[in-house]
């Protein structure tokens, strides 16, 4: 017997008795009932591009511009979805904010990008040339 739910229709900690009927070939049935308590599995973040040496510019056309190197979230997914039922974060109600902040000098310590919202994030590596960067 499999009994399909919508991904969140039921609130993890409940006990919820679910109520049913076999019938044999026969005619005859019986009326049973199971009690189940629903427990909530973790979010899988997976993060892509990270721990890599980036250049701060790139070559377009041959002109120098800005490089946007990204770090990819959107292959994380909620377990309690199951494995077979992959969702965005943003689908799975995950909110992923990623914060940047430069080190390695004086000058690198005020540089930051704070509060990026979504679950791709484009850092503006030019903006933290000699720097490395460390994101939360």
């Amino acid at each position: 017997l499999t009994l399909l739910l919508p991904a969140y229709s039921l609130i993890p900690g409940e006990a919820y008795v679910f109520t049913y009927e076999a019938t044999n070939e026969r005619g005859y049935s019986a009326l049973s009932n199971t009690t189940v308590t629903v427990r909530s599995l973790g979010l899988q973040l997976d993060l892509f591009g990270c721990n890599r040496t980036v250049s701060p510019m790139r070559t377009v056309n041959a002109t120098s511009v800005p490089n946007f190197p990204a770090i990819d979230g959107r292959g994380s997914f909620d377990e309690n979805l199951g494995n077979e039922a992959y969702a965005t974060p943003e689908e799975a109600g995950m909110d992923l904010v990623f914060d940047a902040y430069g080190s390695g000098t004086a000058e690198c310590l005020e540089k930051n990008e704070v509060g990026v919202r979504g679950s791709l994030y484009q850092v503006n590596a030019s903006h933290f040339i000699g720097c490395t960067v460390n994101i939360r």
